[in-house]
């Protein structure tokens, strides 16, 4: 493929923040229609599509992807992909610009589907614009034109102050991935599109707080105004609430829920004008991540978001502690409880130099029963468990729901308290069943089913052998 030249100078990896390989490193979720949440994504968050995306966002396998990266300090500093619905002819040469024509002007590469067609110091004249999006290169700007209704192909412009390291997913932050794994099975439970839709129905336009707003993830803006001024011009329905931390610092949340996904984005500031719309919640951030936050986020043109937490709702809060501190040795960051929700966040690590290895927490929460929801959190859950019990009977099997993750990634270093080869040795010792509804583990990427039915994807060493029952190394999953 086709791609442009530019120089590269050598940028040191982001410093205190989670990416591919390290920590917490992304958020996965299955979905229906991957490439309309992606779109959505890349025009309203400062984030740009994957790298390491099949071409197009396409899998030959029957695997589509709508993933995308948070921007990182030093990479990208403005929307340099323009999208457009209409060609215009040619421009004049341009050095720092290339023409990219949508999927299908270029034969498949083997494994993914059609790719786009590149052409270098080119461009369109004249051309029907739509909006302009992040992209750290020509092919991840025909990345976020795939997945974008309309888009005939887009300008892609770019300067030295752009460039990367020489390496993959360097400028790539915390990654938000939807996909959609077609032929893996929901059997014995809903179709992902049909827990869309439930889903949809129960939050509404989140004029009111539902319990199901707590299945998302959480990032810090520090200009949160403009972020609820873009999705006011455009009519998104969001959700603005208040809370303080222990220490009695007030913070705002601002909650949006993703088109064509389960997925909720709640951005986290100190400031927001106007306060909330009078919902009132508990603490949402660990102090460790208030403090870190002080530091760390900065006002930038782009307005970038940092990560803080991955969220998730449970009926059994309890199960959830057991679990994450006698399993997984995992450290309390967070334990809150007010009006009628007892939220209690973990962390990763420390690792072995002693420094915080993951950054995003991992919150819980526990919330009064609601016996007049159409479709609540026990609804969620039961879902979840009975896709799992009708599809998985052993650990070398899995589901669809299993692309319901987040990942826990190290990258040389191990959280000091557990690795791969801990969990190995636990699980040799315990044996989990499926009718428990507690946890369970599987041999594909690692995962482990928690409590709640969402799963973790482990990408830590092992070197000591697979988890107990697993024939050959774990099977590649996109």
């Amino acid at each position: 493929m086709l791609q442009p030249i530019v120089a590269l100078a050598l940028v040191a990896a982001p410093a205190l923040a989670q990416y591919p390989g390290h920590g917490v490193a992304k958020t996965t979720y299955a979905c229906y229609e991957p490439f309309k949440a992606a779109s959505w994504l890349l025009k309203y968050l400062p984030v740009a599509s994957t790298e390491d995306s099949c071409a197009a966002g396409t899998c030959s396998s029957g695997i589509y992807q709508g993933r995308v990266q948070l921007v990182v300090t030093g990479y990208l500093r403005e929307r340099k992909c323009d999208l457009l619905t209409a060609l215009g002819g040619a421009a004049s040469a341009n050095s720092n610009q290339a023409a990219v024509t949508a999927p299908g002007a270029v034969a498949a590469a083997a494994g993914d589907g059609p790719d786009c067609g590149y052409a270098e110091t080119s461009g369109f004249a004249n051309g029907t614009a739509l909006y302009s999006v992040y992209a750290h290169d020509a092919d991840t700007c025909c990345k976020a034109c795939a997945a974008t209704d309309g888009c005939a192909g887009a300008n892609w412009r770019y300067t030295a102050a752009d460039s990367r390291v020489g390496l993959p997913n360097a400028g790539e932050g915390f990654g938000i991935h939807l996909v959609n794994v077609w032929d893996s099975p929901t059997t014995g439970g809903l179709e992902v599109a049909e827990l869309e839709t439930k889903f949809a129905a129960a939050i509404g336009d989140l004029a009111t707080y539902s319990p199901l707003l707590d299945y998302g993830v959480a990032f810090y803006a520090v200009d949160l105004d403009a972020y609820a001024d873009a999705f006011a011009k455009d009519g998104v329905p969001t959700l603005k609430a208040s809370w303080t931390t222990a220490g009695g610092d007030t913070y705002y949340s601002l909650f949006v829920a993703v088109p064509h996904s389960v997925l909720v984005v709640e951005l986290i500031s100190d400031e927001l004008t106007g306060g909330d719309d009078g919902a009132t919640l508990e603490t949402r951030m660990s102090d460790r991540n208030a403090a870190r936050l002080k530091t760390e986020a900065k006002a930038t043109p782009n307005n970038l978001l940092y990560e803080v937490n991955v969220n998730r709702a449970t009926t059994n809060l309890t199960a959830v502690t057991a679990f994450y501190e006698d399993a997984l040795n995992c450290t309390v960051t967070l334990d809150a409880t007010a009006r009628g929700a007892h939220r209690r966040c973990f962390m990763w690590g420390p690792d072995p130099t002693g420094d915080d290895w993951a950054l995003s927490d991992v919150c819980f929460v526990e919330r009064a029963a609601d016996a007049d929801a159409a479709f609540s959190v026990r609804d969620f859950e039961d879902n979840f468990w009975a896709v799992h019990e009708a599809n998985i009977d052993g650990p070398n099997h899995g589901d669809k729901y299993n692309d319901f993750h987040y990942a826990m990634d190290g990258d040389g270093l191990q959280p000091a308290k557990v690795s791969g080869d801990y969990l190995v040795d636990y699980f040799t010792k315990h044996t989990p069943t499926l009718a428990d509804r507690y946890w369970y583990f599987l041999c594909v990427q690692h995962y482990i089913i928690d409590p709640t039915g969402w799963s973790i994807q482990v990408d830590l060493d092992f070197s000591n052998g697979d988890y107990p029952g697993c024939t050959g190394p774990p099977p590649s999953r996109l």
